[in-house]
């Protein structure tokens, strides 16, 4: 008889239990977006407007959309953009408050009281 396989919740799960178990030092942390499931329904950019308290016009993610082929074989791609994570983020040297950093574990991070919202920010 074989095993069922585990659900992809309680999978996930296990493996957040496990990074949580080394040392903060230790930990990489990534995000991963199917494509091919995003329906350009912008409710991440929504999502992570109402969570940064963003003002009206600023987007840290946008959904850039793409027409591709050529007529009649035409449809859209939608593109999530979200903070990139980078090993060297470029956003934290440039910030005048250190507002903007990386944790002990590589995750940036936006001190929300320390910024004074010079608007020195990466617009795409």
């Amino acid at each position: 008889m074989a095993l069922e396989p585990k659900d992809v919740l309680v999978r996930m799960q296990e493996d957040l239990q496990r990074a949580l178990q080394k040392a903060p030092g230790e930990r990489r942390w990534v995000m991963v977006i199917d494509l091919r499931k995003c329906v350009g329904c912008h409710g991440c950019t929504i999502a992570c407007v109402a969570e940064n308290k963003l003002p009206p016009g600023v987007v840290y993610r946008p959904v850039v959309e793409k027409e591709i082929g050529s007529y009649p074989n035409v449809k859209r791609q939608f593109i999530p953009r979200p903070c990139m994570q980078c090993d060297e983020p470029p956003c934290v040297p440039v910030c005048p408050v250190n507002a903007t950093y990386a944790n002990e574990e590589g995750v940036v991070v936006m001190g929300y009281d320390r910024c004074i919202g010079c608007e020195l920010q990466w617009r795409r």
